[in-house]
């Protein structure tokens, strides 16, 4: 989590009991600021640096706002790293703004960007789907990120899988 300052609370697990566990019991910081370019920074900084080598980093970023800091730019300067990772932005709530999610997702944004509107919940199974659909576009997401976010051609990836 990060609002003003990082909070590491989730410990990775393969173990989906585990995992559910920890985001249940987990306390929500509860911090009007949001600082998401400051967040995208600590991850690159702090958290991908110690993870296992992998062919494909995936980030996903849940954002409740807009950004107090240019959550853009961050998220360009970390798709330009050495990591080079997908980043998908999940907006929770009326509040998320869809450009900044474009701005922070990797393209096409109709793969990397999703909205959420708690409000048009109305049971479990319905937040049990939306999940499924998340967890489905995280695995399946192809390697489509274009130079600083910007795709080639509308939502279209370049046929051969991205430009660095």
């Amino acid at each position: 989590q990060y609002a003003d300052q990082a909070r590491y609370d989730i410990v990775w697990t393969y173990n989906q009991a585990d995992f559910s566990s920890q985001i249940s019991s987990d306390q929500y910081l509860n911090n009007p600021s949001r600082f998401t370019g400051q967040a995208l920074n600590f991850c690159q900084n702090s958290i991908l640096q110690y993870s296992l080598n992998s062919e494909t980093y995936r980030i996903v970023l849940f954002t409740t706002g807009k950004s107090s800091d240019d959550a853009g730019s961050a998220a360009n300067q970390l798709r330009d790293s050495i990591y080079h990772p997908q980043i998908f932005a999940v907006g929770l709530g009326m509040e998320a703004d869809n450009n900044e999610l474009i701005a922070i997702a990797s393209n096409p944004p109709s793969e990397y960007k999703l909205e959420i509107d708690w409000r048009v919940l109305e049971n479990e199974s319905q937040l049990e789907k939306v999940a499924q659909d998340m967890a489905s576009r995280i695995c399946s997401a192809t390697d489509c990120s274009c130079s600083h976010g910007i795709p080639v051609s509308g939502e279209e990836c370049p046929v051969w899988g991205g430009e660095w």
